[in-house]
């Protein structure tokens, strides 16, 4: 339930702000990621490890468990991948995570934008295409700090 009313604040807030903001302040092109995918689109499992690679080197030796779940229009079931960062490096597996601290789900062509840099996370996440489980605080100094392909100047709002 809580999950739920975070969505509705979020989306009611959007809402509510996006017609008062100052030209360009609620731009989302600012909340790209870095691009997970040079020099072209490889298999998903690479951009997991991109993901991996990054977090890496920006989390300071802070442990983090994070899982994507992939919905695929074939498939039944999500497809989980977990990205796991430890003192000791970086690890990315085909499977769910034992307790992820944030857990995306999303659509694999939305997956697939986000990773291109042509989609900012928090954009999905506003429209419906991304969904957040677990540590809202975590996922956004993932996606909107850690990932971000240049550092961002986020709104009062959004901090």
């Amino acid at each position: 339930m809580i999950r739920g009313t975070i969505l509705l604040e979020l989306s009611v807030l959007w809402c509510i702000l996006s017609p008062l903001a100052k030209p360009g302040e609620l731009d989302m092109s600012y909340v790209r990621l870095q691009k997970l995918t040079e020099p072209m689109r490889p298999e998903i499992a690479t951009t997991f490890q991109r993901v991996a690679d990054i977090l890496s080197k920006t989390t300071n030796g802070r442990p983090l468990q994070l899982q994507f779940s992939i919905l695929d229009k074939e498939a039944e079931e999500p497809t989980p991948w977990s990205v796991a960062i430890t003192k000791e490096g970086a690890k990315v597996e085909p499977k769910a995570a034992e307790r992820p601290d944030v857990e995306i789900i999303t659509g694999a062509e939305t997956w697939w934008e986000i990773a291109e840099g042509r989609l900012s996370p928090l954009e999905a996440f506003l429209t419906g295409h991304l969904r957040v489980r677990g540590s809202i605080e975590r996922a956004k100094r993932i996606f909107l700090r850690d990932l971000a392909a240049a550092p961002a100047q986020l709104p009062d709002w959004l901090r």
